[in-house]
């Protein structure tokens, strides 16, 4: 469907129908007097990270009524709604969600400060658990969350070391993620807040079935459940990550020739293929990235040093994936700790943890509940290697087909 706005004096508006076809024009930007480019994407990347462990979700589930694009589209704020001094800058239009730029009476053209960015989207059903979800996410990567009060149906803001940074609540099927660029207030990222929520309420947010608490993370991995959603494991699927052979390995070689070498082609009779990757050629700015990343930083590491790989059945017959992460020379129990709560979200609500013996190796299960299959976790040196699949069965032969020492592929 064409791009709708309700454009007012003094807005930029710029309409897309297609996701591979939105991307902001930055010459168009700076002619118009807006913020330098690297600035305005950098922001705006840190922004669309909140919602973007949850795609996968939208894309796949029901997305609720049929108007569901059209409302996340129309829930741009009257700028009477706006704090003193506050205007609409620019706005993008996204498949199933949009973007806006806030721009306050402190905005620097240099620095780019004095601004909120902000996305919504329509999840249809699924909003609460991408609300979840986002939170989990934010909270495993370090950042500070508390609940957000007075604001939408449900949400929660982060207070980092700057103060109030961002908050995220849902209305209805709508989600809205709004973040600071600097010199915002509280006070006024919060009445932002107040007027988008608004704007979601006129554009009719739809109400969705039986929407459970949102899930809040946990102390730590183990927590067993109170009976929120349950947070689903992020998965890639086979293959969707970058092509092999990035910028410096041999054309046609794999990126980590180890990683090659000590996972299993075979697995119970039944030929895997293995892709190996560097992190810097996958890791983006989606939050399961960004959490990765800050464990590394954790660590003293970065994601030049770390290594990638998937593992699953060319036919696609089998319920089984593998996905697994290196890190040279690392002790295994912090690569292991990394894993379990930067990418498997393994802290949060709902989820629980146990140590198991499957294939002869002991390995560490983490349940997400009923909908979701489980996880397990195998360390092996500085290697981590998780299984997906709904199968016990599948798990334990996959364990088994896993070497017992990094030096024995």
């Amino acid at each position: 469907m064409p791009a709708r706005s309700r454009t007012q004096s003094g807005r930029q508006t710029k309409t897309t129908a297609n996701a591979t076809s939105a991307e902001s024009d930055p010459a168009a930007e700076a002619d118009r007097g807006s913020f330098p480019v690297a600035i305005v994407l950098g922001v705006v990347a840190i922004a669309l990270a909140g919602l973007a462990l949850a795609w996968s979700v939208f894309l796949s589930g029901p997305r609720g009524a049929d108007d569901c694009q059209a409302r996340a589209w129309d829930s741009i704020p009257e700028e009477r709604d706006l704090p003193a001094g506050w205007r609409v800058a620019a706005t993008s239009f996204f498949v199933g969600n949009m973007t806006v730029t806030l721009e306050g009476p402190a905005a620097d053209a240099e620095t780019g400060e004095g601004v909120v960015y902000t996305t919504v989207t329509c999840y249809g059903a699924d909003s609460a658990e991408a609300l979840a979800r986002a939170r989990a996410a934010d909270a495993s990567s370090g950042s500070p969350t508390t609940d957000l009060d007075g604001i939408g149906e449900e949400g929660y803001q982060i207070d980092d070391d700057t103060g109030l940074s961002a908050i995220h609540f849902r209305r209805g099927d709508l989600v809205s993620y709004l973040v600071v660029a600097g010199n915002v207030t509280p006070e006024e990222l919060r009445a932002a807040g107040e007027a988008f929520d608004q704007a979601m309420i006129d554009a009719k947010a739809g109400d969705i079935p039986s929407i459970e608490p949102a899930a809040t993370p946990g102390p730590g991995a183990g927590s067993p459940g109170t009976g929120s959603p349950g947070v689903e494991p992020p998965v890639i699927e086979p293959s969707g990550l970058a092509s092999e052979s990035p910028a410096g390995s041999p054309a046609g070689g794999p990126a980590s020739p180890e990683l090659d070498a000590l996972l299993p082609k075979d697995i119970g009779g039944t030929q895997f293929l293995v892709e190996t990757y560097r992190a810097t050629d996958v890791l983006g700015d989606d939050v399961g990235s960004r959490a990765v990343t800050a464990g590394l930083r954790q660590l003293g590491r970065t994601p030049e040093e770390l290594e990638l790989a998937e593992v699953y059945d060319a036919n696609r017959a089998l319920d089984l994936y593998l996905f697994a992460f290196r890190l040279p020379d690392a002790d295994p129990e912090a690569l292991k700790s990394l894993v379990l709560d930067s990418w498997l979200v393994a802290g949060a609500d709902g989820v629980t943890t146990e140590e198991i013996e499957l294939g002869g190796k002991a390995l560490t299960r983490v349940r997400y509940g009923e909908e979701f299959p489980d996880a397990y976790l195998y360390s092996v040196g500085d290697v981590a290697v998780i299984i997906h699949t709904g199968s016990e069965d599948l798990a334990a032969q996959a364990a088994a087909a896993l070497p017992t020492s990094a030096d024995q592929p």
